[in-house]
């Protein structure tokens, strides 16, 4: 009987210990897997705001309209004309883009819809990407009377 007498000194890991040792190794993948998911989110979420392509587009026509008059703003079309060559043009909404027709550049792209209203000398813009954020905001403009 003494050959199956346990022994005083152990030289190997009992299952109690295995499983504590499994838990605790568990315990840091999962810490591990939730804080990367989360600055995979965090990073999703800042890759694609548009705020910043918002500010610049309001920017941009600010600095655009001032070679320019008002001659009319519809839902979605503001009507400019301009001050020293008395040409027409349109700002608009097509292909995801807008711009100013004639004419190609860009001022801000993958545009869902925009709006346009005229207040007084204001001009409201609220613009819908195609990822689903919202902005609005406004521009002091110069009319035509």
């Amino acid at each position: 009987m003494s050959k199956f007498k346990t022994s005083t000194f152990k030289k190997g890991f009992t299952l109690l210990e295995v499983i504590i040792s499994l838990f605790v190794l568990s315990l840091f993948m999962h810490s591990l897997m939730t804080i990367y998911n989360s600055y995979n989110t965090i990073e999703t979420e800042i890759r694609t705001d548009r705020s910043a392509d918002f500010l610049h587009f309001m920017t941009l026509l600010e600095l655009e309209l001032e070679k320019y008059t008002v001659t009319g703003v519809d839902s979605n079309i503001i009507r400019i004309e301009s001050t020293e060559t008395k040409r027409s043009s349109r700002i608009i909404n097509q292909n995801n883009k807008i711009y100013i027709a004639p004419g190609h550049q860009p001022l801000l792209y993958d545009v869902y819809s925009w709006q346009v209203f005229q207040v007084a000398n204001k001009v409201t813009v609220t613009v819908t990407f195609n990822n689903g954020q919202v902005f609005s905001g406004f521009i002091s403009v110069k009319l035509n009377r």
